[in-house]
This record gives C-alpha cells, structure tokens and sequence, in this order.
C-alpha cells in the first residue's frame, strides 16, 4: 500500500495505491468505515487505486489515523490503520 502525500493540507491532492488479494470487493479510505472519505476503484485483480482531495474536516491538524477497510463479497471487514499528519496553511 503506498499513500503520497503523508502529509496534507486540507483540500490537498492526495493518492492511494494498494494490492490487495483478488476476492476483496470493496475497499475504502477514510476516518472508520462507517463515514469513508474515498472508495477506491480497482484498476485490476487485487489492485486498487483512488487520487482525491483530502477533507480533515475543520478542527483536524497534526498527527491524524484514519484507516484503509477492505470488504469481501460475504461482507467481512479488515482495517489497517493510516497515518497522517494534517497541516493548515
């Protein structure tokens, strides 16, 4: 998995790129599952990829964890967390 930038202005661009096994069926970014900031779209097998403006919300800055949540077909769930660090310009 491979996140770019780490650290992020609010609104800022920012890419995620991941590989997963070939039976996830959806796989989200955001602060928990339940509210994703961006759904993924897989480019192939396994593989993942979404580029999209980073919204902290408005009192979010420094150190933040948000999370990567992949879901199979059966609905069964795995999180890895995401570090970032959020700056205000």
């Amino acid at each position: 998995m491979q996140v770019s930038p780490t650290v992020v202005a609010p609104g800022g661009q920012i890419t995620i790129s991941a590989i997963t096994t070939t039976n996830v069926a959806k796989l989200v970014f955001g602060p928990n599952a339940v509210t994703p900031e961006a759904e993924l779209t897989s480019i192939a097998p396994g593989k993942w990829q979404a580029t999209f403006a980073f919204d902290a919300g408005p009192t979010a800055q420094g150190n933040v964890q948000m999370s990567l949540t992949a879901s199979n077909a059966m609905g069964a769930t795995v999180s890895v967390p995401i570090p970032l660090s959020v700056v205000r310009q």
